[in-house]
């Protein structure tokens, strides 16, 4: 059987499921479903009574109730001894690490609130630092995307894992995306170790330049703020990298021109 997970599938299991070449769609977190998956398919029991699937079954679609969201903390770490190192970005010394996943908005053209309900889900400061202070000593890392939908959702959090780099003395240059709501709220504690840390470049999902656009997105956040944060990272010479949508439904040329 052919097997289909991620946020698509998990937000339009029928769609998937319509296909002549999908039979099962896998909803929500996949790290323990589908190694289940696997052992029951190989083994001939039945799939019927797997929480968090979608499936054909004679013809039929049949939806199994999504299965709670596990703690990412029980999960093992990932194992990039798997991975032929050589042919990856790692070879070069640049990781790209998920610390944690799900985002507390709702912004109305993203997936990742549809998937994760606005919930967020942040690995332990520890585990982190613990976890890069290996691949730095296997892989000799020089760069770190933190590919969070947003890092600094728990600023405590995003502190201590910054303090944790700089106690185990791990040299590198790093990058993450946020939310103009949360950068304001940086006070000088965060914006230090941020320097420290060699943090070069946060990426924020402005949009758009427009008021009355931002609020279609749910993009609750002021021009006042958006050029706060521009003037607090410029000033600890952190880049900004702004993410816009052009031409999105009703978007006048004013608007695009306020952009």
């Amino acid at each position: 059987p052919i097997l289909w997970g991620g946020w698509f599938p998990t937000i339009s299991p029928d769609q998937c499921l319509e296909s002549p070449y999908i039979d099962i769609v896998i909803k929500g977190q996949g790290e323990e479903i589908l190694p289940e998956l696997v052992t029951k398919i190989k083994t001939g029991i039945p799939i019927n009574d797997t929480t968090g699937i979608s499936y054909k079954e004679d013809g039929k679609i049949i939806h199994k109730p999504m299965r709670p969201l596990a703690d990412l903390n029980s999960f093992l770490p990932v194992n990039y001894e798997l991975l032929e190192a050589s042919r990856y970005t790692l070879s070069e010394g640049l990781l790209h690490y998920i610390s944690s996943v799900g985002c507390p908005y709702a912004c109305t053209f993203c997936g990742v609130s549809a998937y994760l309900k606005q919930k967020w889900y942040g690995l332990k400061p520890e585990r982190v630092v613990n976890e890069i202070k290996e691949f730095c000593e296997k892989y000799q890392l020089n760069e770190i995307l933190f590919f969070d939908s947003t890092f600094f959702v728990d600023l405590k959090r995003a502190k201590e894992i910054l303090k944790g780099f700089i106690r185990e003395n791990l040299k590198f240059r790093w990058f993450a995306n946020s939310y103009v709501n949360q950068v304001v709220n940086f006070d000088d504690e965060m914006l230090g170790l941020l320097q420290m840390t060699n943090c070069y470049c946060i990426e924020l999902g402005i949009e758009s330049g427009s008021k009355r656009i931002r609020e279609l997105f749910q993009k609750n956040f002021s021009d006042d703020n958006i050029n706060k944060c521009l003037e607090m990272l410029t000033k600890v010479n952190i880049s900004v990298k702004g993410n816009y949508i052009i031409a999105p439904p009703t978007e006048k040329k004013e608007d695009f021109l306020a952009t």
